[in-house]
């Protein structure tokens, strides 16, 4: 396949090895800017690198990209990058996938036994304003992430409206009213914007 997408794989080499090859080709130009995190196995997996080569620098035949990466070899055994490329749509979905983001692992249904930090993801020489522009973009993204009327009514406590306000606008549909209202009570409280008229009209707090 050949793409200039961007496009993932998992690597198998010892980080500090990985790092040292990987910005080698990056400063050579063989590959363009690269994003990897390595995570601990998990579920009878060894130890592994997940990479993501960013798309639109340059076009990459996956049949012969991962021999761009030589060996690890680690006594009888020589460590390699898969062969295995998969086309990757959505960087945020990496990224949050990448440090196994609670509320992402969540949304998807997924358990891992370990979290990481944004400082464990990291990238080629030279490519770090890339990176912290993407993983801004990707925790931006988990605001839309789940319940849409829940996300709405997170946007609005975040601009200090009142639940009068929301009613009024039209952002909550006329069915969901009273589940909205029970939810807007524990959104507006956890975000300090929890207003006199937000509590009158009874137990629902839907009255205007």
């Amino acid at each position: 396949m050949r793409t200039q997408k961007n496009i993932s794989a998992i690597a198998y080499h010892r980080p500090e090895v990985f790092k040292l090859i990987t910005n080698a080709l990056r400063k050579a130009g063989n590959i363009g800017p690269c994003f990897w995190i390595p995570h601990k196995g998990e579920g009878g997996d060894k130890p592994h690198i997940h990479l993501v080569l960013i798309g639109g620098f340059r076009t990459y035949d996956t049949a012969k990209l991962s021999s761009l990466w030589p060996p690890d070899i680690q006594g009888d055994v020589a460590a390699s990058v898969t062969s295995l490329w998969r086309v990757t749509k959505n960087l945020n979905d990496w990224l949050l996938y990448a440090v196994h983001d609670a509320k992402y692992l969540a949304l998807k249904g997924l358990e891992r036994e370990h979290a990481y930090d944004w400082a464990d993801v990291q990238c080629t020489e030279g490519d770090d304003d890339t990176l912290r522009q993407l993983i801004a973009e990707a925790e931006d993204s988990k605001v839309t992430m789940g319940d849409k009327t829940t996300c709405r009514l997170i946007a609005c406590a975040r601009r200090g409206m009142t639940w009068r306000e929301i009613v009024l606008s039209g952002l909550v549909p006329m069915g969901q009213l009273s589940q909205a209202s029970k939810a807007w009570h524990i959104i507006a409280q956890e975000y300090g914007v929890l207003h006199r008229d937000d509590t009158e009209g009874g137990a629902d707090g839907i009255g205007l």
